[in-house]
């Protein structure tokens, strides 16, 4: 996994041969330890998503708990502003966003597929954000991981209705041979934006595809989601 250091945080987008084995495999629970040592976190928190736009913030100390802390909540979305506590989302195509606030020093980590980003699972963050500290959009850097892009994320004409009620739905969907394909990067960085967030503090450069990209595991390539890259981070 290649640790990527920003604002005092260390995060990764993992790859699937970071994370060969199913989630629900008791030896991914070994692999989880050997994240927290090399982030030399004390705890890692990893919920049970659901693809909805809840989530926690974790304003205490984690480390007198259980060092893993996986799937004991629900949500899609963790907030901490505590040192040592890493954040973890497990995704297979859906987004996974890192975001993190540079006056108060918190960190989050979000999982967004295509329902949480229609429902403004960004904002809700933020929103949580705000509520425990005051900072600025200037305050905030985005990091976005690799999801399904809109080479290969072929969405059904149905899908244009879920879409309607955004002023930029026509800039996210892309026609080639008859078929339609969805931008969830784009639809969530022109989210971000419109919540007055700098584009120049929205980090792309991670953001590679799922589908066509081998070095990941892919839902819709493979056809199952029981293989999850995990993205981390932890300050």
């Amino acid at each position: 996994m290649k640790i990527i250091k920003a604002y005092g945080f260390s995060f990764f987008f993992g790859q699937a041969q970071d994370f060969p084995i199913e989630h629900a495999d008791p030896t991914f629970y070994t692999s989880c330890k050997k994240t927290i040592d090399a982030l030399k976190c004390s705890t890692l928190i990893i919920q049970e998503q659901t693809h909805g736009t809840t989530g926690m913030y974790i304003d205490k100390d984690q480390s007198q708990q259980n060092p893993l802390q996986l799937k004991e909540t629900t949500g899609d979305y963790l907030i901490t502003n505590q040192k040592g506590v890493a954040l973890g989302v497990l995704t297979a195509d859906c987004l996974p966003i890192v975001m993190i606030e540079t006056r108060n020093h918190i960190g989050s980590i979000v999982h967004a597929g295509w329902k949480g980003s229609l429902a403004g699972i960004t904002t809700k963050v933020i929103e949580h954000m705000l509520q425990k500290n005051f900072f600025a959009p200037a305050d905030l850097h985005v990091y976005f991981g690799p999801c399904a892009k809109s080479c290969c994320y072929e969405v059904q004409p149905e899908f244009l209705y879920a879409l309607a009620e955004y002023p930029w739905h026509e800039r996210v969907i892309e026609q080639r041979n008859e078929k339609l394909f969805f931008n969830i990067p784009l639809f969530n960085k022109l989210h971000l934006v419109d919540l007055g967030i700098d584009p120049s503090h929205i980090h792309m450069q991670y953001n590679e595809c799922t589908i066509c990209n081998t070095a990941y595991h892919s839902n819709r390539r493979n056809g199952h989601a029981r293989l999850c890259q995990l993205s981390v981070i932890c300050r």
